[in-house]
């Protein structure tokens, strides 16, 4: 058994060059404890990349909620709305362009 804090447990929703290394521990020790607050510290972490995400696109955080869950599922974002399109080009496509592609 292992404590993992909120950074090591973030390895597993925000996919970086750490990833690989949280895989490894859960790997070697899959029995984890953390005390309440790692889900408080998780949400704070998870806001701080979307607000990123939002300020280089120009789009809403709300907004960015549907571009990241599309890039999590691997799957596009079918929108109208075309500034999403132009922000997230390899994730969002138009409503036009998808249906022609049928």
């Amino acid at each position: 058994m292992i404590v993992a804090d909120a950074a090591l447990i973030a390895c597993f929703t925000v996919r970086n060059e750490r990833s690989a290394l949280a895989d490894a521990v859960c790997a070697t020790d899959a029995v984890w404890a953390a005390p309440l607050l790692w889900r408080s510290e998780l949400r704070n972490v998870l806001a701080a990349c979307q607000r990123a995400l939002a300020a280089r696109s120009k789009c809403t955080a709300f907004e960015c909620e549907y571009v990241v869950l599309a890039q999590d599922l691997g799957v596009p974002l079918v929108t109208p709305d075309r500034r999403i399109v132009r922000a997230f080009p390899g994730t969002a496509v138009a409503l036009e362009r998808f249906t022609r592609k049928k």
